[in-house]
């Protein structure tokens, strides 16, 4: 077990009014790395990330979009 630190995005209403995207934020607060070389890290395909957190490819698309417009996360190439 292990702990990690999350932003409240209950003030976020375009993030906590959607369950997808509320649902595929802590999905990847979970999962990412937590070691000093992986520190909020998530390497994962979109296909993945869509199978894993219960979604689909079009919704996980519409989530990262969001997540990314309001700077919670980033994607590298």
């Amino acid at each position: 077990m292990r702990y990690t630190t999350v932003i409240d995005v209950t003030e976020i209403a375009d993030v906590w009014r959607n369950p997808n995207i509320s649902r595929l934020y802590f999905f990847m607060a979970l999962k990412c790395g937590y070691h000093d070389d992986d520190r909020d890290i998530l390497k994962i395909s979109l296909r993945s990330l869509a199978a894993q957190a219960s979604l689909t490819i079009s919704a996980t698309r519409h989530a990262l979009k969001v997540l990314e417009s309001l700077q919670l996360v980033t994607q590298e190439k």
